[in-house]
């Protein structure tokens, strides 16, 4: 409206000017055109003040726009704006070139080969190929497995191959166990064993003996090959069966059908070695050693006479056959 009042009164100063001077055309007096000319850039000027002023005053609005106007809706910036830039890899949160933000924030794999399960190298002892006991130690019943390696002789792959328990000790006690090794064809020996409950000794003619508690060692195959070895726990400590005692090679001289109670078989056949030479049938009815006192307790006139002995110091004791 400025410029229109600026206009109005230049065009009234030309009319003025025009009755003045007859002949002169309206709006063509001296100050005609610099007034135009004002006017016009007056006016443009009112525009750009206009201008920038209002957009001043949006700008403040935009500012306290919600305490100003808590009515009024905003248009909402859109959801890819407000997000916050990912950081690259140098951590700079500048994109990296070529990659959208989807790709940028999408984690990355990498492929991993699986885990390979390295088989445990074989054990040997003296030469030959040893299982492992799981558990270590069983009662009498108990079921035990075993595995190991190295079994590639093709007698551990004989059909049927029996295997024995072997008590370390004592009358030379075998039990033949029931079991369900088998050998793979890479030589890995591997199944369950029962530990059996009698068996029979290799050093006396007495073929059914408990098993009792103590170490035995795991024959496979063959009496005298030893895979291995496991304890037998929570049988009776009595009445363990111990080898024979021989006082003369090659004869009937011997002390047999030892058993011991409370004491390992190694102090019990000590004893009877020590005490038994003068006993028999007619020998001494009495003797001494170690604590332990022995007597007779019985004799049998046979063919072959024999005298029964028991020796005893406190709760242990050892029973022998003289002959």
């Amino acid at each position: 409206m400025a410029d229109q009042e600026i206009l109005k009164l230049g065009g009234a100063q030309d009319q003025a000017a025009a009755a003045a001077e007859p002949g002169r055309p309206a709006g063509r007096g001296p100050g005609g055109a610099r007034r135009r000319r004002l006017g016009i850039g007056a006016g443009a000027a009112i525009v750009v003040v206009a201008t920038l002023f209002g957009g001043s005053v949006a700008l403040a609005r935009s500012a306290t726009g919600d305490a100003a106007d808590p009515g009024a809706t905003r248009p909402s910036a859109p959801a890819e704006a407000s997000r916050p830039p990912v950081a690259d890899a140098t951590g700079s949160g500048t994109p990296p070139l070529g990659k959208s933000s989807a790709a940028r924030a999408r984690p990355t794999t990498t492929g991993q080969a699986p885990k390979q399960t390295r088989r445990p190298a074989p054990v040997y002892v003296d030469g030959v190929p040893q299982v492992k006991a799981t558990p270590a130690a069983g009662k009498v019943g108990a079921r035990i497995r075993v595995e190991g390696y190295g079994f590639t002789d093709e007698q551990w792959a004989a059909p049927g191959a029996p295997l024995w328990l072997a008590l370390e000790g004592g009358c030379g006690l075998y039990a033949e166990a029931e079991h369900t090794l088998r050998v793979s064809s890479d030589g890995r020996l591997a199944g369950e064993l029962t530990i059996p409950a009698r068996g029979s000794c290799r050093q006396s003619d007495r073929d059914d003996e408990p098993v009792v508690a103590g170490r035995y060692r795991i024959a496979f195959s063959c009496t005298a090959c030893f895979i291995g070895e496991l304890r037998v726990t929570g049988a009776p400590p009595s009445d363990t069966p111990c080898a024979n005692v021989a006082f003369t090679p090659n004869s009937d001289d011997v002390a047999s059908s030892i058993v011991a109670r409370g004491v390992p078989c190694s102090k019990a056949e000590a004893l009877v070695r020590k005490v038994g030479g003068p006993l028999g049938f007619n020998g001494p009815a009495t003797a001494r050693a170690d604590g332990y006192r022995c007597e007779r307790t019985g004799r049998e006139d046979r063919e072959l006479p024999v005298a029964y002995y028991r020796c005893t110091d406190g709760a242990k004791r050892v029973t022998f056959t003289r002959t």
